[in-house]
């Protein structure tokens, strides 16, 4: 987290014309927003689970992105329904790979001297 708030307050989105205060966010969620900045200043993007309606307006002030339970679920069978067609591949290829070769190798014929 930051330490001051000021900080947080110098990350607001450049089209919105007035910095937030630290007593108009409700105070359940100032230190969620203040940690979700601190990470985007560290280079890690973090989306919020929520469907707090009092919190969703203070989070687009910060283009914080927001998903609901539901977007979720879409995303996570999407997900595991990757992870399992990749699995699905990579055991196909190992066992393609595991195959021994035929009997005996071939070798080109070549006359006595």
């Amino acid at each position: 987290m930051f330490a001051d708030w000021h900080d947080c307050e110098k990350m607001i989105r450049q089209d919105e014309a007035e910095s937030v205060s630290k007593e108009e966010i409700p105070r359940y969620a100032r230190g969620i927003v203040n940690c979700i900045l601190y990470q985007r200043s560290r280079g890690n993007e973090i989306s919020l689970i929520t469907e707090d309606e009092a919190l969703i307006p203070f989070l687009e002030k910060w283009g914080i992105k927001k998903m609901a339970g539901v977007d979720v679920d879409s995303a996570s069978s999407i997900a595991l329904e990757k992870y399992r067609q990749g699995l699905k591949a990579y055991e196909a290829q190992k066992r393609d790979s595991d195959r021994k070769p035929s009997a005996k190798p071939k070798s080109l014929w070549a006359p006595a001297t």
